[in-house]
């Protein structure tokens, strides 16, 4: 009997592994949300942050889109995109990017002179 006694530890801590990734999972991804207020159609959006990009192929003046975001390090974000009425693209680095134990809204908004204001909330969590 003694030489059994080592599987009831392993399997606490294999149960253990497990309820704890099922909690993350159940906790729900964080969501990107891009506005944009610039006036102008914007093309190839794409937002890097620690090895994870995320792309939207256009955003019309006035239009907002959400898009679930999962990356597990912490990062600062890398955004790009492209006036349709421009030759090259424009860039925007910074905000802080936490993957923490709380779901995010990101929230990016594009605005008159290719400038970017940035602001995170928390989100409710999913039941």
């Amino acid at each position: 009997m003694p030489r059994w006694l080592w599987i009831a530890p392993l399997l606490l801590v294999a149960a253990y592994g497990w309820h704890r990734t099922a909690q993350s999972r159940a906790r729900g991804a964080h969501e990107l949300v891009a506005v944009n207020r610039s006036g102008r159609p914007l093309e190839r959006l794409r937002f890097s942050v620690a090895g994870q990009r995320v792309e939207v192929a256009a955003l019309e003046p006035g239009a907002t889109t959400r898009v679930t975001f999962r990356c597990e390090r912490d990062g600062t974000f890398d955004v790009a995109w492209r006036p349709q009425d421009g030759d090259q693209d424009r860039h925007w680095k910074g905000g802080h990017f936490t993957h923490g134990p709380l779901p995010m809204r990101l929230r990016f908004e594009f605005v008159r002179g290719d400038g970017v204001v940035w602001r995170t909330e928390q989100r409710p969590a999913r039941r």
